[in-house]
């Protein structure tokens, strides 16, 4: 099956809280299409999501072995983890996302660094961010709706109005007719 298809799938499966159905899905489209990014980086929001860090560097060396990759970034990652949790981590990841950004060849989804933005406090950078992810159509704006990571910005009316705006441009799916809209209590 098309790998873009089973991360898809097993998004689904997280969502639906069946993690661990979701991590063989995701570690066998990454085994099968090392290639393929976006299935690397949903294991490893999914393993962020479950404060598992430990499989983090973990899915990070199968990332170097299989796709290649620089083994001095998992090492600083490990130092990070170890010396800071969490927090090295997340400054890790905000480090490898600048480092995307300044190839040009590399695109890197404004989803991905709101996610790093708000784990590091960054409210209003977040917030910035995923105007350019609507703006951009960024298909990884699925996640606000399930992903941990965006819990402490739920409350923000700001937020829900971004997910709002997200709904309602969304095209009606196949084969159903489309909502009718929200009017309110009858």
């Amino acid at each position: 099956m098309d790998p873009r298809r089973l991360v898809s799938a097993a998004q689904r499966l997280r969502d639906g809280g069946h993690i661990d159905e979701a991590v063989e899905v995701l570690t066998e489209v990454c085994e099968r299409t090392p290639e393929h990014e976006e299935a690397w980086e949903a294991l490893e929001a999914l393993y962020v999501s479950t404060g598992d860090y430990e499989k983090i560097l973990d899915m990070r060396r199968m990332w170097v072995e299989h796709a290649g990759g620089a083994s001095e970034s998992v090492d600083r990652l490990e130092t990070l983890i170890r010396d800071d949790g969490a927090q090295g981590y997340w400054n890790w990841r905000m480090d490898v996302l600048h480092e995307r950004e300044s190839d040009e060849e590399n695109r890197v989804s404004p989803v991905y660094m709101a996610a790093a933005q708000v784990a590091m406090g960054d409210t209003e950078g977040a917030f910035a961010s995923l105007d350019e992810a609507v703006r951009v159509r960024d298909r990884r704006l699925a996640s606000l709706r399930t992903d941990p990571v965006w819990d402490v910005m739920r409350s923000d009316p700001r937020f829900v109005d971004l997910v709002r705006r997200i709904t309602d441009a969304r095209p009606p799916r196949r084969g159903r007719p489309p909502r009718p809209p929200n009017l309110g209590p009858r």
